[in-house]
């Protein structure tokens, strides 16, 4: 089984693509990194997703270490864990062509967006 982790911060102007580009058989954990925007309401419509909002306010800056593996601990032991950015999603080729028949412990995927603003 493939399980996504997803971390993101104030992505709802994203999230719904990115989460639409996924197979909709996997399973997702969105990680929402102190989410201030429309992105946990946006995401209550996603099928076979996770909502994790458990990040604590107290933390300062860039929290993807903590955020990442937040989501690995909901994942199942034995499954395959993909993570990806809440604002960059795969628009060209096939992702899950691509994770069935990977042969290696790690893919990297071409990102053609960068929707970052800072």
């Amino acid at each position: 089984m493939v399980e996504v982790v997803i971390i993101g911060h104030n992505e709802g102007e994203s999230v719904t693509d990115m989460v639409r580009s996924l197979p909709s058989e996997w399973h997702k954990i969105y990680v929402a990194d102190r989410c201030t925007d429309r992105t946990l309401k946006r995401l209550s419509f996603a099928e076979n997703t996770a909502v994790v909002d458990t990040t604590p306010l107290g933390l300062v800056g860039r929290q993807t270490s903590f955020c990442r593996n937040l989501g690995l601990s909901e994942c199942a032991k034995d499954s395959d864990v993909l993570f990806l950015d809440g604002d960059r999603y795969v628009v060209y080729g096939d992702i899950k062509q691509a994770v069935d028949h990977c042969d290696t412990d790690i893919l990297l995927f071409r990102l053609e967006e960068d929707n970052r603003t800072d």
